[in-house]
């Protein structure tokens, strides 16, 4: 998925700089766990290239404010962009995308989705969380996958707004660590009082805080950003090409 992801950034960039100048290559490089590393890629770059690194991160974090950081001030001519909700433009991206997955009630809820109905349960879903009856719609949670920083916490909150204004109602962000409020407590606090809800996914892939969203108790949960769902793909293309574009029009400036 991650090849398919920065094949679709680059070709989405490739047309927007076609005729220009400016000729734009796309690597991949990762901060942990996997290789290539981020400070072997940027030393392999040819000297006086000028680089910009895209985070695949949607909030700031340890990985933008020290890893990132620290291999582009390795580099001479790097500059690191923001993550996603810090972006002007990609985060009003990512906002209408999310908005867009949010659902009516049961009979609207696509093949990406996560849900589960009275008649039975999807995976990770206990069998008991089914629709109410009610008529106001549901309560929806933008699930972050948390950060202690002050300044990804407020993205966060801005992300979960700017998806409000695209709904015209309430949007709650919560995390699935390192602040508050948790992702259980608000669905929870949410069924107590009687209302559906709607988990808006933020994290980037399949895992352990993707599967306690899907434990959470909600009605319906959004498919992670990387994902095989068309719908999850084409927004996050879009919102990383958004990024970049945004970098070189304020470099460029």
């Amino acid at each position: 998925m991650i090849d398919r992801l920065r094949a679709g950034v680059d070709d989405r960039l490739q047309g927007e700089f076609a005729g220009s100048a400016l000729r734009v290559r796309v690597h991949e490089a990762y901060v942990d766990v996997q290789e290539p590393r981020l400070g072997e890629v940027l030393a392999g770059l040819p000297a006086g290239e000028w680089a910009l690194v895209l985070p695949m991160l949607v909030c700031d974090g340890v990985h933008t404010v020290h890893d990132i950081a620290d291999a582009v001030a390795q580099r001479p001519g790097t500059e690191a962009l923001p993550p996603i909700a810090a972006g002007p433009t990609a985060a009003v991206r990512l906002a209408q995308g999310l908005a867009a997955l949010v659902p009516a009630g049961p009979d609207s809820i696509g093949a990406d989705s996560t849900a589960a109905d009275p008649g039975g349960a999807a995976p990770g879903l206990p069998a008991t969380v089914g629709w109410c009856p009610a008529p106001e719609p549901p309560a929806v949670v933008l699930a972050v996958a948390g950060t202690r920083r002050p300044e990804g916490q407020a993205q966060a909150q801005r992300l979960a707004e700017l998806v409000s204004a695209e709904l015209g109602s309430r949007v709650e962000a919560a995390f699935c660590s390192a602040a508050e409020p948790r992702i259980g407590d608000a669905v929870a606090r949410h069924r107590d009082a009687g209302r559906d809800v709607v988990v808006l996914s933020v994290l980037l892939g399949e895992g352990y805080f993707q599967d306690r969203l899907r434990a959470a108790g909600a009605q319906y949960v959004s498919p992670p950003l990387l994902s095989p769902a068309a719908s999850s793909a084409a927004m996050l293309t879009e919102c990383l090409a958004e990024t970049v574009l945004e970098g070189v029009r304020e470099s460029r400036s």
